[in-house]
This record gives structure tokens, sequence and C-alpha cells, in this order.
């Protein structure tokens, strides 16, 4: 009751189960100025942290640390996913962007870490012939994708004007 009267903008952004759900694994750390980015943030550190995932991560071959690399390659996903303006992505797409991103990675590797972020950020839709990662829910696909943009607007103020973007008031709004 407190939160909801303290920062009735952050609980209006809580607008569906998955969200509720992060809010209430993480509500210890939510206070009066907190938004969603920071929820959003707390649960990707505690995916990160998790005992389960860790172990996995660690044998990774990424460079350390390898939380930030893990990060650092959701960006891309999400921005990748962002520009095309689709929702999930094929085998080959993901491998060429974790290929252009670590470049030293054999395909062990590469598999190894599709097999990660499978497990920890996505789920998988078996074709025909193919597979399709999509992120368990649009809230994480939303947040790397405002972090890539932060990350281009800082490089480069008028990043959104130059590329044409159209900006999504209610990602923005909500993130």
């Amino acid at each position: 009751a407190t939160l909801i009267n303290e920062n009735s903008n952050f609980m209006e952004s809580i607008q569906d189960v998955l969200t509720l759900s992060l809010l209430w694994n993480q509500i210890e750390k939510i206070n009066k100025s907190s938004s969603l980015t920071d929820l959003m943030k707390c649960s990707t550190s505690e995916i990160l942290r998790n005992i389960h995932h860790r172990k996995y991560l660690e044998s990774l071959n990424l460079p350390n640390p390898k939380e930030d690399s893990i990060i650092e390659l959701n960006k891309k996903i999400a921005f990748s996913l962002f520009e095309k303006d689709i929702s999930s992505i094929g085998y080959s797409d993901l491998y060429n962007i974790i290929g252009n991103l670590f470049p030293k990675c054999d395909y062990i590797s590469l598999n190894e870490i599709v097999g990660y972020l499978a497990d920890s950020f996505f789920d998988i839709t078996a074709t025909n012939e193919s597979y399709a990662f999509a992120y368990q829910h649009r809230r994480f696909s939303e947040y790397f994708t405002i972090l890539s943009l932060d990350d281009k607007i800082e490089k480069d103020l008028n990043y959104l004007r130059t590329q044409n973007i159209i900006i999504n008031f209610d990602l923005f709004d909500k993130m």
C-alpha cells in the first residue's frame, strides 16, 4: 500500500503477470523512486547471479566480466529485433550476432552461449526445420533495447533523428 501511494507511476507500469511476478521477487529492492527500468535491472542481475545460471555462465567462452558480456549480447539481440520490428530471432541470426560480438568463439562456444541465453532469457519455438528464439517476455526485450538506445544516443545525440527511428512512446513511457 505504501508503494502504491509513494510511487503510483511505477505501480501503473505493472500491467501484466510477468512484471507482477518480477515485482514480487524484487519487492525488497523497490522503493518510492524506483522505475520499471530499475525492476528490470534487478531482475536481470538476479538471473545472472542465480546459482543455476552462475555455474553455467562461468563455463562460457566469453570475456570477463561475463555478466557484462551477456548484457551486451542481449542489447545487440534486442536492438536487432527492434530494428527489424520482429519478436523472435532464428538460429542463424543469433549465431551471427554472437559471432560478430565475440569473434573468437568457436562452434561449441556459440552453441553453449545460445543454450545459456535460451535457458536464462528466451523461449524457444520449434518449426519444421528451425528454431525461433523470443524473449520470455517483451519487458526483457524492451529493457535491453532501451539500454542499447541509451548507448547510441550517448555517442550521438542526433541518433534517433538521423536513423529515422520512430519513437515508440509506449516503450519509453513505461521504461
